[in-house]
Order: C-alpha cells, then sequence, then structure tokens
C-alpha cells in the first residue's frame, strides 16, 4: 500500500504580516483551528442580555416627523411634546440625522381627541394597516397608535448595533441610549446592555469575529443576533476586569463627543478617524483581548483561532448543562 499523501496548508494573516505560516488544520472559515462550523443559535450561548430588533413603526410613515413636521405640531399642538421620541434607524445613527416619532403608549382617548393633527395621523396609520395585504398588519389597525412592533425598554439604556454597517470600517460603531430615543428595526437593541458589554462588542476582538462570521449585504457587513451575536464566546471576567472595560469603554463614548461637529460614519472612517478615538479604541481593544488570555493576539488570524477553540468549548459545555438538566 502506498502512503496517505501528505498536506500542507499554509495560512495567511488577515491583517499585517503577509508572509505565510505553515498549520496543521484550516477551517471552513480560513482559520487555523479544527474543523469547527459556527452554528446558527436562536440565544446566546453565554449569560447575557439578549439582542433584539428594534422597534418597527409599520405606519405608513404617519408616526415618524422630520424637523419641519416636529416644529410644527409642537407649534399648533404644544401638548403633545410629552409623546414625542427622537428615533434612530442605521441612518440616522450614523449619519448624524434627526427624526421623531409619535410614542402614544400611554397616551388616553381624551388626550387624542384634544390634538386634531396627532388623531389624523392615527387614523392614517390605520387606513394604512388596513389596505395592507398582510394579516398581520391589518390586525396592527385596532392599535393604530402604537408602533407595529414594540421593544424598546422604558425603563432601562440599551446598546444600539447597526444592522448593516461598511465593510470598510474597522469597528462598526455602537450607541448607548435611553429610553427617551427610540431605534427602529433597522437596527438590533439591546434592552439593559451596559458599559461593559458596550465594551467588548466595541472591540477589536468582537469586531474580527464579526468579520468572521457574519453575513453580507453587498460588501457590507450584516450584524445578526442568530449568527454574531448568540454564538460569540464572551470571556469570564472578575468584578476588578469588567470595571476596567467599563471605564475604557466611557472613554471611547467620551471621546466621540470631542467631536461634536462630525458623524459617526465619519469619525470611524479609517482614513478621517481622529488620533484620539483610535488610541481610545485601542486601548480598550488591549484590555479586551487581556480579558481572553495574558500573551497578546499576534493578529487578527490568532486571534480567531483562539475564539473558534473557545467557541468549541462553550458550545460542549453548553451541550453537557442540557443533559444534565434533562
Amino acid at each position: 500500500m502506498f502512503p496517505s499523501p501528505l498536506t500542507i496548508c499554509f495560512i495567511y494573516a488577515i491583517r499585517g504580516d503577509s508572509s505565510g505560516k505553515l498549520v496543521e488544520n484550516i477551517n471552513p472559515r480560513l482559520v487555523e483551528s479544527n474543523k469547527v462550523i459556527v452554528k446558527a443559535t436562536s440565544k446566546p450561548l453565554c449569560e447575557v442580555p439578549p439582542l433584539l430588533f428594534g422597534s418597527m413603526p409599520n405606519d405608513g410613515g404617519h408616526l415618524l416627523l422630520d424637523r419641519t413636521e416636529h416644529e410644527e405640531i409642537l407649534k399648533k399642538e404644544p401638548n403633545v411634546y410629552k409623546y414625542l421620541k427622537k428615533v434612530i434607524g442605521a441612518s440616522e445613527f450614523l449619519n448624524g440625522k434627526e427624526r421623531w416619532c409619535l410614542w402614544l403608549n400611554d397616551i388616553s382617548e381624551q388626550e387624542l381627541q384634544s390634538m386634531p393633527m396627532v388623531k389624523l395621523r392615527v387614523e392614517n396609520v390605520k387606513t394604512a394597516r388596513q389596505s395592507s395585504k398582510r394579516d398581520a398588519t391589518r390586525k396592527l389597525a385596532s392599535s393604530p397608535h402604537l408602533f407595529g412592533f414594540i421593544s424598546h425598554p422604558e425603563s432601562s439604556t440599551y446598546i444600539l448595533v447597526p444592522s448593516v454597517s461598511s465593510s470598510k470600517r474597522t469597528y462598526v460603531p455602537l450607541g448607548l441610549f435611553d429610553q427617551e430615543v427610540v431605534s427602529t428595526n433597522l437596527n438590533y437593541i439591546i434592552p439593559g446592555g451596559t458599559l461593559y458589554e458596550f465594551g467588548v462588542l466595541s472591540s477589536l476582538l468582537h469586531n474580527d469575529w464579526m468579520r468572521l462570521v457574519a453575513g453580507r449585504l453587498k460588501s457590507d457587513y450584516r450584524y445578526s443576533a442568530s449568527v454574531v451575536y448568540n454564538p460569540f464566546p464572551w470571556p469570564t471576567v472578575s468584578e476588578a476586569q469588567q470595571k476596567q472595560i467599563e471605564q475604557l469603554a466611557e472613554a471611547v463614548l467620551l471621546t466621540r463627543e470631542d467631536f461634536p461637529g462630525l458623524t459617526l460614519a465619519q469619525l470611524y472612517d479609517p482614513s478621517k478617524m481622529p488620533a484620539s478615538l483610535l488610541e481610545a479604541h485601542q486601548a480598550l481593544d488591549m484590555a479586551v483581548d487581556r480579558l481572553y488570555r495574558d500573551k497578546p493576539f499576534k493578529d487578527a488570524t490568532d486571534r480567531l483561532s483562539f475564539l473558534l477553540a473557545r467557541y468549541e468549548l462553550v458550545v460542549k459545555s453548553a451541550e453537557q448543562n442540557t443533559k444534565q438538566k434533562s
């Protein structure tokens, strides 16, 4: 019998050193590791808050207002101010556009009748939904003052994650908002998300993971719960480590505020990113890397090989826990 042919594998860095490296295995994602396949999952593998779609208006545009409409309705019906919130889709978030919505969850019939302009918009929502070809949308006509789908937290902060982001960016810019700002379904949100989760998700390590597993819309990255967020292997951290990440994440947010004239799209353009913001992110990157191991990662390829091995361990641990409970 002839001996089996020897397979020689070389892998090249995603960024940095272009010289090849001899490895034993290359997985289907073209990363050095065993044949690990990251599978979509409906829930996070680790103990973290869930990632949800933002709230969907499904309103025919009648619950949303641009600046002119916002000023007009406030001028003619000033009592509406307590029912107005800023609303952001992916474009508003990344490009600094302003838009508002009528958030009428707690409005009484008496209040609605006292504001004819608001009432007309609600009636138009009802008409738009009734004319839909979808049964689910027609059913929403029974509550035309409400968004079609609501995930907005009324009493906590949330992390905003754009569903689509340019592949040119090193970091997908995230946001941290309170209940006064409503995110649409063009973003994902993490209700109850803290500076710690914001910090880990903003890191180069998580962005490298996202680039590995995310889908694509043309050349842009498509973030998702089932493929990117839920399978992500989070680190086990001490209270002191968590506090450090929170401080560094806050430093990123504060550094952004030093550039009020620039949009997030401009701030996170690699060719225009201010040096101070890049430094804030790099400090966060180093701290997040150290949550996983003390030895620095050489590059993205090294980081991903480690993450895939950790993912495999997390999956096995979750399977064992399921078996024990059953």
